[in-house]
């Protein structure tokens, strides 16, 4: 069993440095027991807003979508 943290999961949805790694790590993990705590919907939608609002990677028009997403 993996605790995984926001990182993982903020990394995929904003595709930074980390996605790939991130993306093979849940690939990986698949028949793995995965957990999270309830704080990580919360870190992985302040991540989003801050690579669309204050560092301007992702458009404006593209958080409602990945925010859905989420």
């Amino acid at each position: 069993m993996y605790v995984v943290d926001s990182s993982i999961f903020a990394s995929i949805i904003v595709k930074d440095g980390f996605y790939q790694r991130a993306k093979e790590f849940l690939s990986l993990s698949r028949k793995t027991d995965l957990i999270t705590v309830d704080q990580a919907f919360i870190e992985t939608a302040n991540a989003l807003w801050k690579h669309v609002y204050i560092l301007r990677r992702i458009p404006m028009d593209k958080y409602s979508t990945l925010r859905k997403n989420l």
